[in-house]
This record gives C-alpha cells, sequence and structure tokens, in this order.
C-alpha cells in the first residue's frame, strides 16, 4: 500500500479509511499562529455516500 505526504493529498484522489474506499473533495491547510501546521481533509465513503471530516 502506498503512503502519501500530506502534501501529496489532492481533491478527487481516491483513498481507504478502515479499510472502505472514499475520494477527497476537499483539502484545507492550515496554520495556526501556535503550534504546527498540518491538513483538514474532507472526503465523502464511496459506499454509503457519508461525508466525513
Amino acid at each position: 500500500m502506498a503512503s502519501y505526504g500530506m502534501n501529496d493529498v489532492k481533491n478527487g484522489m481516491k483513498i481507504l479509511v478502515n479499510n472502505q474506499p472514499a475520494v477527497i473533495i476537499d483539502t484545507e491547510y492550515v496554520k495556526p499562529g501556535k503550534g504546527q501546521a498540518f491538513t483538514r481533509v474532507k472526503y465523502r465513503l464511496i459506499k454509503d455516500g457519508r461525508t466525513q471530516e
């Protein structure tokens, strides 16, 4: 299985989340004033259509 860095994650990419296929619908790079930067990812499960963040 491939692993990606957070800079490699793009909209429309297909991933596995808990062994369920999902498609990334939104990514947001968050750089808080205090602490490390991180990427917030919103994805939709392909099987049942639920959206999670």
